[in-house]
């Protein structure tokens, strides 16, 4: 399957909601720090393939490897390219 990344940003009325999302890599885990609830975390390999799907701040036990992931909050979304080191 293929996929496509889009980033957008949400925008109410005249001001645009702003919330950072950060995401790193920590030992085989991806974790992510948001300041708005997490609704989806995905963790895709770079064949385009999802390998993990979390509904928490964390995507656990990834094989050593680049990933693109992409996180999805209740008022964001933003993806990034991640590497994974045991």
């Amino acid at each position: 399957d293929r996929f496509l990344l889009r980033i957008t940003s949400n925008v109410t009325g005249m001001e645009e909601v702003s919330r950072s999302i950060y995401i790193y890599s920590q030992g085989s885990d991806i974790r992510v720090i948001s300041g708005s609830p997490i609704k989806s975390v995905m963790a895709y390999n770079l064949q385009g393939a999802m390998v993990r799907v979390s509904h928490t701040d964390v995507v656990r036990d990834l094989a050593p490897g680049i990933y693109l992931v992409r996180v999805i909050t209740e008022t964001d979304s933003k993806a990034a390219k991640v590497i994974v080191k045991n």
